[in-house]
């Protein structure tokens, strides 16, 4: 996938890898992914994940496997990750204010 360095260089440049660091947060470990223009370094912040995060994508992962959904099975998935998408943006408000 293409995208152009609009903060930074201006230079398009294909996207080859996403960046991890790990840091820590109110005494959490939290790690945070990016992208890195190669040109100028410029970081373009993609999203933040914590442990429960992580615990939910794994529930996740387990409902997917049993396709063919049962309708209770489609509401839980439904709510998991109405759930991951809120903590998504509380952990993200936390860390970047």
């Amino acid at each position: 996938m293409k995208v152009t360095c609009k903060e930074g260089c201006q230079k398009e440049f294909e996207i080859k890898e996403l960046k991890k660091e790990d840091i820590k947060v109110s005494g959490q470990n939290i790690e945070r992914y990016y992208i890195e223009c190669p040109e100028c370094k410029k970081e373009y912040k993609s999203f933040y994940m914590n442990d429960d995060i992580k615990s939910i994508q794994k529930q996740i992962r387990t409902l997917k496997n049993k396709y063919p959904l049962k309708e209770k099975q489609k509401k839980k998935l439904a709510k998991l990750n109405r759930k991951i998408e809120y903590l998504s943006k509380q952990l993200k408000k936390e860390i970047e204010e």
